[in-house]
C-alpha cells in the first residue's frame, strides 16, 4: 500500500534476513522504511525507479538491501537518495 510497510518493519529486523527487496509504490513511505532497517543495520545497495504508468505521476521504486553489517560502520553511500532528495546512511558499506 502508499502508506509503506511500516508495521512489518520489527518484524524484518527480529528476523533478520540476510537480504530485501523491497517494492514500493511510495518513494516517499519506501525511503522511511528503508531507514528503520539501515538504522538496523542493513545496506542499500541498489534504488531504482520504474514509470510504469507514465500518463500519471506514479511511480514504482525497487530497494535492494544486503545483510547485516558491523555496528558503528555508518558512512553515506553515493546513489542511495532518500526522502526530500537527500542521502541515506549506509552501513558497513566500503
Amino acid at each position: 500500500p502508499r502508506t509503506g510497510a511500516r508495521d512489518l518493519m520489527p518484524l524484518l529486523v527480529k528476523l533478520k534476513p540476510g537480504r530485501v527487496v523491497y517494492v514500493g509504490c511510495d518513494p516517499v513511505t519506501q525511503a522511511r522504511d528503508v531507514g528503520v532497517l539501515v538504522q538496523h543495520g542493513y545496506t542499500v545497495t541498489h534504488w531504482e525507479l520504474f514509470d510504469l504508468f507514465p500518463q500519471t505521476h506514479h511511480v514504482e521504486a525497487l530497494a535492494w538491501l544486503e545483510g547485516i553489517a558491523q555496528p558503528g560502520q555508518v558512512r553515506r553511500c553515493p546513489g542511495t537518495v532518500g526522502a526530500a532528495g537527500g542521502e541515506l546512511a549506509c552501513l558497513g558499506q566500503e
